[in-house]
């Protein structure tokens, strides 16, 4: 594969990223980045979190996000 070929391709796929993360949360779905490990090792550091704002009912063993200060917490619920 040539390397303007590699390039365009690189190119598309970053663009549709952006797309999506700009789309996501005007359809109710909040995207964070994991900054620590403490979710590890379903959700790796550095890994996305893809969370539906609409729901408001967490069960046990969902992973969920909330609003805690000027931060997002994700974790499992367990109780």
């Amino acid at each position: 594969m040539k390397t303007a070929e590699k390039a365009g391709r690189l190119f598309a796929v970053l663009g549709l990223a952006g797309l999506l993360l700009l789309i996501l949360p005007r359809v109710g779905i909040s995207v964070d980045m994991v900054l620590s490990g403490s979710m590890e090792p379903k959700i790796r550091t550095g890994g996305l979190v893809f969370t539906d704002t609409s729901r408001k009912d967490p069960q046990i063993g969902d992973i969920i996000t909330y609003s805690l200060n000027d931060s997002f917490v994700t974790h499992r619920v367990i109780r």
